[in-house]
């Protein structure tokens, strides 16, 4: 069973004012890359059977963007079944109304979906709006566990927004602050993945027999490497994986763009920035 994982779409279609000192306006798309990655995605002769998408999808909009974003991927994928999470720069009521058609509704958005056997949960580790460092409530935590306590035929994959952890020990402050919590759910049932975003660069580590993976973004990169700096690039990139058996393999796909820098930002600053909400 094949499928692809994408992440921080980051579309806005509506008018924003940027962020003080900060150039949001670059890091947002409205839905060309996605749609190019999209079309990407379906020519790959490993074709998905299912698209998961791993939080930011709007960058801070209403539901009219939630609403745009939709339709586009309604448009582009037909039949085949997608996924949605939230992340820290998505919206919860605006999302509920313009994606989920609930106005009115808020709060934190998860689900256990069946896709040929394979049991697909979607977590929200961004319950409030805003989260820079992601948590899983009690409430996500129970639900976890009681969905796994029966195997599923073709087991499971977890996919949310935060990483458990991150490879840049400057940035893993900045991730889930119960991740460990999470780990520890996952050893004790049929998880076999856990996929994740937020970073905007790609990494695999694992738990164990667990794969843990985190997709760069379709909106932008970040080069995080500099010691001084922390540069945003115009990459688009996303993960093509297969379920096999006990096994998840995954791999990134580059769309082939120059990856430019969009510009840099003082590191310490970034991180400051991440952790001031």
């Amino acid at each position: 069973m094949n499928f692809a994982h994408i992440s921080d779409t980051h579309i806005r279609v509506t008018p924003m004012e940027n962020t003080p000192g900060f150039p949001a306006e670059k890091l947002t798309d409205c839905g060309e890359k996605l749609r190019a990655l999209l079309r990407n995605v379906k020519n790959q002769a490993q074709a998905p059977d299912f698209l998961l998408f791993s939080g930011d999808l709007v960058h801070e909009g209403v539901a009219e963007d939630y609403r745009f974003l939709r339709s586009l991927l309604d448009e582009e994928l037909g039949e085949i079944p997608y996924f949605v999470v939230l992340g820290n720069h998505d919206r919860h009521e605006a999302f509920w109304d313009g994606f989920m058609g609930q106005r009115g509704k808020s709060g934190p958005y998860y689900f256990s979906a069946e896709c040929n056997g394979l049991r697909i949960i979607g977590l929200d580790s961004s319950p409030e709006d805003g989260c820079l460092v992601g948590e899983l409530c009690s409430e996500q935590l129970c639900f976890l566990m009681e969905e796994i306590e029966k195997p599923a035929l073709n087991g499971s994959i977890v996919f949310l927004h935060h990483p458990v952890d991150c490879i840049f020990e400057s940035f893993a402050g900045h991730m889930m602050s119960n991740g460990a919590e999470l780990l520890e759910i996952t050893r004790h049932g049929d998880v076999r993945a856990i996929l994740s975003g937020h970073t905007h660069f790609t990494s695999f580590h694992s738990d164990g027999s667990i794969l843990l993976a985190t997709a760069s973004g379709s909106a932008f990169g970040m080069d995080i490497s500099g010691k001084e700096s922390i540069s945003f690039t115009d990459a688009s990139t996303y993960l093509t994986g297969r379920v096999a058996k006990d096994k998840v393999f995954v791999s990134q796909v580059d769309m082939n763009r120059s990856e430019s820098i969009l510009f840099e930002f003082d590191a310490q600053v970034m991180l400051k920035l991440m952790t001031s909400h």
